[in-house]
């Protein structure tokens, strides 16, 4: 599969396969955009999973250069899968677990062209659907059978927890500590 990377300061075409996933590309909350050969000229289409138990909500951990940082289970949309499948099939490939997809929650782009400091091609564009999900009775979250390249486990956190971690998008935590409006569409965040 290939996907545009920046290096040394050029954009050329990398060929990465799962196991050799650049921590630069992970370092930007989209580890699951090597999953397949990328189009740059369509969006990525993605689903993530809001799970919580006990006040606390499931992520999925990674770290680069920088440290550690987190983000919601889920990943990109294979051609033929619904949304709800998608999320499904991420979920338990990335934390073991069985969900049940409830409401969409929130919808967030990344548009790479608008984070200058980013290492993703300029011409990536991901539109994360962000569903509330309910974890089967009986489970326990661990590493699944095929976590994302780079996935270095699985963490519950609190709000207040979201807050100070590396967790994107961080307008989520910050909507669900009440400190901004929640809105249906996030926008590019």
């Amino acid at each position: 599969m290939f996907f545009m990377v920046k290096s040394r300061c050029v954009w050329q075409t990398a060929r990465l396969d799962s196991s050799s996933c650049q921590a630069h590309v992970l370092a930007t909350g989209l580890c699951n955009a090597v999953d397949k050969d990328v189009d740059l000229n369509h969006p990525r289409i993605s689903a993530r999973a809001i799970i919580e138990f006990e006040g606390n909500m499931l992520l999925s951990s990674y770290r680069d250069g920088s440290g550690d940082w987190f983000v919601f289970p889920g990943g990109g949309q294979r051609s033929g899968e619904t949304l709800h499948e998608c999320l499904l099939r991420e979920v338990e490939e990335e934390t073991s677990l069985k969900v049940e997809v409830g409401r969409l929650r929130w919808v967030r782009e990344f548009i790479a062209a608008d984070f200058p400091d980013s290492e993703i091609d300029p011409d990536f564009h991901q539109v994360e659907m962000i569903f509330e999900c309910r974890m089967k009775d009986g489970q326990d979250a661990k590493l699944g059978s095929n976590p994302d390249p780079g996935q270095t486990g699985l963490r519950w956190v609190s709000i207040d927890q979201l807050l100070i971690l590396r967790f994107y998008p961080q307008e989520v935590a910050r909507i669900l500590n009440g400190d901004l409006p929640d809105r249906k569409y996030l926008g590019v965040v």
